[in-house]
């Protein structure tokens, strides 16, 4: 499903961060207007981070929720999409995210990995709908909680205050059928990034400081 992600990330101190994250998917039919589907999570997290160029490391830990809807066509019911029988289920989330990054004038890299504890809270069933579509909502309603691994990578250029990521993120867990509950193991999305502290930081530098600011071989790099 096609949505919108919002993430700002905010560094009080040195080495330190904060973040928080919003995903979006707006109501999408399949044409026959019976049948959509939509959700919605937040989330917050802290953590830290070091740079050593041209590498970053971070650890960011955190917590947040959502929801997620479906409708499903209902032969007995008009083309009026609050006739269609819904689901909704409520979750809770907590992760744990390592991260290296890589910088090399204007292209960069990353790689993180994400684990997850992921808990439903409430589930509402229409109990007509499809029967592979219940017995899913029946599989995650008898686990409720779950644990998993979100690994990603991006790959992008940069430039001065703005970078344009190509991201993808997969779900890993041995032991487990994700095809059972339905879950996406595949996701994909172009992330556009305003770094609005290095616009500052290379709007007051002065003009012959930047010409000259190239990092210089010093003899600590000696044996």
């Amino acid at each position: 499903m096609k949505g919108v992600e919002a993430q700002a990330i905010y560094s009080p101190i040195k080495y330190t961060g904060v973040m928080l994250n919003h995903i979006k998917i707006p109501r999408r039919t399949n044409g026959n207007y019976t049948e959509w589907g939509r959700g919605s999570m937040t989330e917050a997290g802290i953590g830290a981070y070091y740079p050593h160029r041209p590498f970053t490391l971070s650890l960011f830990g955190g917590y947040g929720g959502g929801w997620a809807e479906n409708a499903y066509e209902n032969e007995q019911a008009s083309v009026l999409p609050e006739e269609s029988l819904q689901s909704r289920l409520e979750f809770r989330r907590w992760f744990l995210q390592p991260s290296l990054s890589v910088r090399v004038k204007w292209l960069q890299f990353g790689f993180g990995m994400r684990r997850v504890w992921l808990n439903y809270t409430k589930g509402d069933v229409g109990y007509q709908i499809d029967p592979k579509e219940l017995a899913s909502i029946k599989n995650i309603e008898s686990k409720g909680f779950f644990q998993f691994w979100e690994n990603g990578f991006s790959l992008g250029v940069h430039l001065t205050g703005f970078s344009v990521t190509y991201n993808n993120v997969w779900l890993s867990r041995k032991n487990y059928k994700f095809e059972d509950y339905q879950f996406n193991k595949n996701g994909s999305n172009l992330c556009f990034t305003l770094n609005i502290n290095e616009l500052w930081e290379n709007e007051d530098e002065p003009k012959e400081k930047r010409v000259n600011s190239a990092p210089q071989k010093t003899g600590s790099n000696l044996p």
